[in-house]
């Protein structure tokens, strides 16, 4: 996560919120694909943090 004051948890939140804003699942949904695993992956170091939607 880039800023230095957010938490690893809202870094997650932060990266589904952009996930749904900039529609990254468009083009699998104008191609029927219904079945489609959102994640949001954060690293600090060795420590990693995934949250799916």
């Amino acid at each position: 996560y880039e800023d230095d004051d957010e938490t690893p948890e809202s870094a997650v939140k932060s990266a589904l919120t952009q996930i749904e804003k900039r529609k990254y699942d468009l083009e699998l949904t104008s191609r029927c694909i219904e079945k489609i695993k959102k994640l949001a992956i954060v690293f600090q170091g060795k420590k990693v943090w995934v949250k799916e939607r």
